[in-house]
């Protein structure tokens, strides 16, 4: 029972800790300190946060806090989108669909739309519908 206790208790800690990283993170950012942003947002998404690699994947794309780097930009986008960010994974879906800084790929666009849609993003769903209706990149 003592030993449970100690665990919740570890837990939680470290999941506050987790919190207050990331909101600095924000809080630089939000405050236009960039390349503070950018440093805590990398190291967290090195860390594996889902937050901060999609946070870092838009800083990498739009040169904010460092250069623009379209390669890492769809690095931890994608990362972001395989570890379950449904933000990353509408704008992937996106960027596919038009052709927008990645390929224009309109079956890739309905994979992301799908698993962001599956994952109970209503912008997902609304555009994997819009792809049905209009036979993109779906089996017709």
């Amino acid at each position: 029972m003592r030993m449970t206790r100690l665990l919740i208790i570890v837990l939680a800690s470290l999941s506050l800790l987790a919190c207050s990283d990331y909101q600095r993170a924000r809080s630089a950012y939000e405050g236009g300190n960039y390349p503070k942003a950018f440093e805590l947002f990398k190291k967290m998404s090195e860390a594996g946060d889902i937050r901060a690699e999609y946070d870092l994947s838009l800083m990498y794309l739009q040169g904010i806090g460092t250069k623009q780097d379209l390669n890492q930009a769809w690095y931890w986008m994608r990362k972001a989108a395989d570890h379950g960010n449904q933000l990353a994974m509408v704008e992937l879906g996106g960027r596919h669909e038009y052709g927008v800084d990645l390929d224009k790929d309109e079956t890739k666009a309905v994979y992301w739309f799908k698993k962001a849609a599956l994952a109970g993003n209503s912008v997902g769903r609304y555009n994997l519908a819009k792809m049905y209706m209009d036979g993109r990149g779906v089996p017709q």
